[in-house]
């Protein structure tokens, strides 16, 4: 191993979303950046990530290889790590490479080398040879009413419905769309909320009940809904203080007016549409059709069937439309307080020393919205369908095959009206290692998300500097998209396919914005078995940013813990 220079230390991880720096590397392959290379894009490698799929090392990890590993790094100040592939996409074959986490560079290379070089003689004692570690620097980021539901309701079951013309799928796109913009002001969870007293704003994750209490709970991170570092230390606990005063709010004011605005523009839009047909149709019917034209000038001024079914649609559409806009007008000049803190233990409270980010607003219950909150999440069945697809490939003999060895169907958990109801947790592995599982999730920042967790759970340091292990899951985003969270998404409970909660976006790696994204297809092994190819076949996007998923089974121990209340999904 050599220590790395400036130029290696910033573009060793070229084409990684977060852009990490490189801090050591046990490995001594010679660095060749692409600034020396041809000024094509295709002659430039970019390094990405991919799920481990296959490796020995899925099979070894525990936590007592977790322990070791704690044990190899000393006092060195590590955030969190964890094994994954990272390879450059020129270069044929995928190794994986045991990373290390720290937030600042402040230790000599000679101390972060010798460091490195314990993990690795740490994972060589068990047998695996072929595993190089890397230390990088991480910038964390933490992804800080009646009618209404009812309008919702109505509208997603319409747009559920088969279309029966070409316009009317028209037509159910832009309901889908209307649907999707008054969701933020709906007890559905996914919302954002923020401190009325702070800029902060993230996503309300959960609602739940607390043993036998009637009051009901919304679960998000604690950085979300208080001022973070500056308050670590202090535990919030109304039942000892009785304090009320940090009041949570749904949708900051920016927020609802920008989608106050859609709606506007949406219902402006559907009028347009109406108006436009009506008038060729009445033209038609009152002028154009006796007068002295050819048969071809008649037959493009001339609305046909489908047009005129179509008008009656139209009018029903923008009284719906219409109707939204209406819906959420008020609710912009409304105070949308929905409850206050009541729970909130501090980064270092647990009797493991395990670092604790999570919070639990008591909501209104005077509040008619509030006492009905739910645990559903819009997806649609046309999403559901397209997922399913993806996750169910067809076989030699055109059979529907699962990718991953726990699954079931998306669309047989979705109602009627195209909702996933919440309910049951995925339990914590208990070394670390699980069968990969596919995800999804709805946020304040990135909507509806779906991706796949990896086969080794992260493991994040303790606050209190001890040999203990906290397990975070590790999210792999869709190909299809940039990123499976952003920041603004903390808070957001994360579920798998049939609804049971997984666990809580805490934090993700920060996204530079001159990384390089590229979209070239994963390689694939013809001689892995299903569930190994799933990386390719899934049409992954491995050079996107990670997001970390604190687990579901952990936030309800330690919520447990802290209130002495078990907690309940509604």
């Amino acid at each position: 191993p050599y220590p790395p220079g400036e130029q290696e230390k910033a573009e060793y991880y070229d084409g990684l979303r977060n852009q990490p720096r490189l801090i050591a590397r046990t490995s001594a392959t010679p660095f060749v950046p692409n600034s020396t290379r041809d000024t094509y894009q295709f002659d430039k490698h970019y390094k990405q990530r991919e799920p481990l799929t296959c490796h020995d090392i899925i099979t070894k990890y525990s936590q007592a290889f977790a322990v070791d590993i704690i044990s190899a790094l000393g006092d060195y100040p590590w955030h969190r790590f964890y094994p994954i592939r990272i390879n450059d996409e020129m270069v044929m074959g995928r190794p994986v490479v045991f990373v290390i986490e720290t937030l600042a560079d402040s230790e000599p290379w000679e101390t972060s080398i010798e460091v490195a070089l314990s993990c690795r003689n740490a994972i060589r004692s068990m047998g695996i040879t072929d595993v190089e570690v890397e230390i990088q620097q991480v910038t964390q980021v933490p992804f800080a009413n009646k009618e209404l539901d009812a309008f919702i309701d109505t509208a997603c079951k319409a747009a559920a419905s088969t279309p029966s013309m070409v316009g009317e799928k028209a037509n159910q796109l832009l309901l889908q769309e209307v649907v999707e913009n008054v969701l933020p002001f709906s007890s559905h969870i996914g919302y954002e909320i923020h401190n009325i007293k702070s800029d902060k704003s993230g996503t309300m994750g959960l609602h739940l009940r607390l043993g036998d209490e009637d009051a009901h709970y919304g679960l998000t991170c604690r950085h979300v809904v208080l001022e973070g570092p500056s308050n670590t230390s202090a535990d919030i606990n109304v039942d000892i203080s009785g304090d009320k005063t940090t009041l949570i709010q749904q949708l900051t004011p920016g927020t609802a007016a920008s989608l106050v605005d859609d709606g506007v523009a949406l219902e402006d839009n559907c009028r347009k549409m109406y108006q436009d047909l009506a008038k060729k149709i009445y033209e038609w019917d009152t002028w154009y059709s006796t007068t002295e034209e050819t048969a071809e000038a008649k037959k493009s001024r001339c609305p046909t069937s489908e047009e005129r079914e179509r008008l009656p649609k139209l009018d029903s559409l923008l009284t719906q439309v219409t109707e939204a806009a209406g819906l959420i007008l008020p609710m912009l000049h409304e105070s949308r307080i929905i409850g206050h803190v009541a729970y909130a233990p501090s980064y270092a409270k647990s009797s493991r020393g395990l670092l604790l980010d999570w919070s639990l607003v008591r909501l209104g219950t005077a509040n008619d919205s509030a006492a009905r909150r739910t645990n559903k999440v819009y997806i649609g069945h046309e999403e559901a369908e397209r997922r399913d697809g993806q996750v169910f490939v067809k076989d030699a003999k055109v059979r529907r095959q699962s990718l991953f060895r726990e699954s079931s169907k998306l669309s047989d958990h979705i109602s009627d009206d195209g909702f996933l109801h919440i309910t049951g947790i995925v339990p914590t592995p208990t070394d670390g290692q699980a069968a990969r599982l596919p995800v999804g999730m709805r946020g304040k920042t990135s909507g509806l998300k779906f991706g796949m967790t990896n086969e080794i759970l992260a493991v994040r340091r303790d606050s209190t500097g001890g040999k203990l292990v906290v397990w975070e899951w590790i999210v792999f985003c869709e190909r299809n998209y940039t990123c499976f969270s952003a920041e603004g998404d903390s808070g957001t409970a994360i579920w798998d396919h049939s609804g049971r909660f997984v666990g809580m976006v805490t934090g993700g790696i920060a996204i530079s914005e001159t990384s390089w994204h590229n979209d070239s297809s994963v390689a694939k092994n013809d001689t892995e078995t299903p569930e190994a190819s799933a990386s390719a076949s899934f049409r992954v996007d491995a050079r996107r940013d990670l997001t970390f998923v604190t687990t579901a089974e952990y936030l309800f121990e330690s919520i447990k813990e802290f209130t002495g209340r078990t907690p309940h999904i509604l």
